[in-house]
């Protein structure tokens, strides 16, 4: 089903060194494909408002070092994407805390990858995030 407004999230790309962290997506939308941590904007929320909740429902960390690495107007134009959102897109690269999956239902664990051995297949709304992420020219906004 198509929403017809645009979405608004937090995607995260924490990293310890040369690795990256996502998780395998469970029982929702991309089942099976391998994803960031992330979620959606919640009413009245700033955009660091919404990592850091979303990292504390997801994972159980605190991020003690992020930074906003840019913005992607992700227009579905894609194969299997059904929505538009507007991305914005955190590195973390120090935090506190142990990392847990803490929606086994949504997810079926966490793992650490090599930056260029990502696993396959990438989340359908996390392609063109992790674009923007290893973009030599380091553009901040994408479309």
């Amino acid at each position: 089903m198509v929403d017809e407004h645009v979405r608004v999230c937090c995607d995260m790309v924490v990293a310890k060194g040369e690795k990256i962290l996502m998780g395998r997506r469970g029982n929702v939308f991309g089942k099976g494909s391998w994803a960031l941590p992330g979620g959606h904007l919640e009413l009245n929320e700033t955009t660091e408002e919404c990592v850091l909740r979303e990292l504390s429902e997801e994972i159980g960390i605190i991020p003690t070092k992020m930074k906003l690495v840019g913005v992607v107007n992700d227009i579905p134009d894609i194969p299997g994407q059904t929505n538009h959102y507007v991305r914005f897109v955190y590195l973390i690269t120090n935090f506190k805390g142990e990392i847990k999956n803490k929606e086994p239902d949504k997810c079926d664990g966490w793992e650490w990858f090599d930056s260029s051995k990502l696993p396959k297949p990438t989340f359908v709304g996390h392609i063109k995030v992790l674009k923007l992420f290893f973009n030599k020219k380091k553009k901040f906004f994408q479309e």
